[in-house]
């Protein structure tokens, strides 16, 4: 299998999970859509790494190996293929696999503010990194308040959404990808928030928030 084929298939799985992109991304430069879909796609496979599954074990060995992968790209070799996406980008791999201790706490704090602090080395790394994808500043808490946005969705989390909701700080976020991202999990987490079961946002509501999230 390609590299091509290869990535396209793990895009595909993290698009089927966040199906609101498919709308969202036509309000993204065409040139980054590719590097946004392989980026958020590797941020999943870090959450479901960090927090899926009832045995630790095997996520603990995956982010293991995603840090060592991470080492590489910095050194310009990749066995991974979102890596054939996102490595030759300049950005700063290996301080990103500096930062990734910080998910191998697999049960965070309660406290939203709590579990930011434990992942803010995290989130920094991958707002230095987003920096470097999209040609603009992002927020230091929006790729990690994606990740567990989706876990709290997958887990049914009803009281986890509504405080992750109300601890949103919507920081600013210059590039269109991470914008068009944050207004997503904005509006996973107010669903959420109401213990109603996950359903897709309506086409038109996702249609009209990632226009004003592209203007904005």
């Amino acid at each position: 299998m390609s590299d091509r084929s290869a990535f396209e298939d793990f895009a595909a799985k993290w698009r089927a999970r966040w199906p609101e992109w498919a709308i969202a991304e036509v309000f993204a430069p065409a040139a980054q859509r590719d590097v946004a879909a392989a980026w958020f796609a590797l941020l999943q496979e870090f959450a479901d790494a960090a927090w899926g599954g009832s045995d630790p074990a095997p996520g603990l060995a995956k982010l293991a190996w995603w840090q060592e992968e991470l080492r590489g790209w910095a050194k310009g070799a990749h066995r991974h293929p979102l890596g054939s996406v996102l490595r030759p980008r300049p950005a700063p791999w290996g301080a990103m696999a500096d930062a990734m201790p910080a998910l191998r706490y697999r049960e965070l704090p309660r406290d939203p503010t709590a579990a930011l602090a434990v992942l803010e080395p995290l989130g920094e790394g991958c707002a230095g990194i987003e920096a470097v994808l999209f040609d603009a500043s992002s927020s230091a808490t929006g790729a990690v308040m994606a990740m567990l946005a989706g876990a709290a969705v997958d887990a049914g989390g009803a009281s986890t959404a509504a405080a992750l909701r109300a601890r949103w700080t919507g920081g600013p976020a210059v590039a269109i990808p991470a914008r068009l991202r944050d207004q997503i999990v904005r509006r996973r987490l107010e669903a959420a928030a109401t213990g109603a079961a996950w359903q897709p946002a309506k086409r038109w509501g996702t249609l009209w928030g990632s226009w004003r999230a592209a203007r904005n």
